[in-house]
């Protein structure tokens, strides 16, 4: 799929916006739009619909994770016999790791396109959990 059309009916703003300037004449399509009226201009098909899920399931997981580490720390010390500043350390990594991500994904992403891309990362995330939960 090419970046900026929409998998429902495979038009881009512009298409959307050309049709709408040669049906009402209000358009001017060399005038800047807001993001809501491009939003407007284009709808909201399936691909959206699937995107926004994908997002709040990806959010929710991230939660859960960041969450998680700070019930899990206490006894993760404890077992280890980890300082404090190694606890933060152990932290801290978590936070590195996705700051690595998400620049690594970003960068990919616009090489490649976003649409294309929006799965990896999240495959990428759970292949990590797969592994994580198999070590334990």
């Amino acid at each position: 799929m090419a970046a900026g059309k929409d998998a429902a009916g495979g038009r881009t703003a512009e298409d959307v916006m050309e049709q709408d300037a040669q049906e009402e004449g209000d358009v001017n399509l060399s005038e800047r739009i807001s993001p809501e009226r491009a939003i407007s201009l284009v709808g909201l098909g399936p691909f959206q619909r699937w995107l926004t899920a994908l997002c709040m399931l990806g959010n929710a997981a991230d939660a859960v994770e960041v969450l998680s580490v700070g019930l899990i720390l206490p006894t993760v010390g404890r077992e280890f016999c980890l300082s404090d500043a190694q606890k933060g350390l152990l932290t801290s990594s978590i936070f590195a790791g996705g700051l690595v991500g998400c620049l690594t994904w970003g960068i990919v992403g616009d090489r490649f396109g976003r649409a294309s891309i929006v799965c990896a990362p999240f495959h990428s995330h759970s292949c990590n959990h797969q592994t994580k939960a198999i070590a334990t």
